[in-house]
């Protein structure tokens, strides 16, 4: 079973939610973020710190990774052995 990520209207639904005006961007931003709900709830707060305007002025390419995403992902790379982090070095 794979999960995936949220479709692009439910996960717009999620930044409107957070009072943000829609861009056009948002599909990308989506899409950088796999439609992960906990990932667009913490950028969609990190959004609203930093302002709306700085998302229309990053990079295509540019993701935001604010601290408690970084403390998730960190955990869960804490928790691979040393042959899968050197699998994720290649």
């Amino acid at each position: 079973m794979q999960l995936t990520g949220l479709d692009i209207a439910s996960a717009t639904e999620i930044l409107r939610d957070y009072g943000l005006v829609e861009i056009d961007n948002w599909e990308k931003l989506i899409h950088h973020y796999q439609g992960n709900p906990l990932w667009l709830k913490s950028v969609a707060t990190q959004i609203q710190e930093l302002g709306e305007n700085l998302i229309e002025l990053l990079p295509d390419d540019a993701i935001l990774l604010p601290e408690d995403l970084k403390d998730t992902l960190q955990q869960q790379s804490d928790r691979l052995s040393e042959t899968e982090k050197q699998i994720l070095e290649l």
